[in-house]
């Protein structure tokens, strides 16, 4: 899984939990329920939800297992 492939600049602005699906090549609702279990960090703008790219990986850093984790 590539997570090091996004420029500075796309670091800048909030993701959808779509897009979050995408760069992580995961299903939509994998994200959903990741959320919902406290497993993936994110911010909530009234009814919308984003995510900060940066606080993504290093959440999936720190909390993979080492023998198939995020290098």
């Amino acid at each position: 899984m590539q997570l090091d492939h996004v420029g500075p600049q796309s670091e800048e602005r909030l993701l959808t939990e779509i897009e979050v699906a995408k760069r992580l090549q995961a299903a939509h609702r994998t994200i959903i329920t990741r959320r919902l279990s406290g497993d993936l960090p994110f911010i909530r703008f009234g009814r919308l939800i984003r995510y900060h790219w940066p606080d993504v990986v290093a959440h999936l850093r720190r909390t993979s297992p080492k023998h198939g984790g995020l290098r």
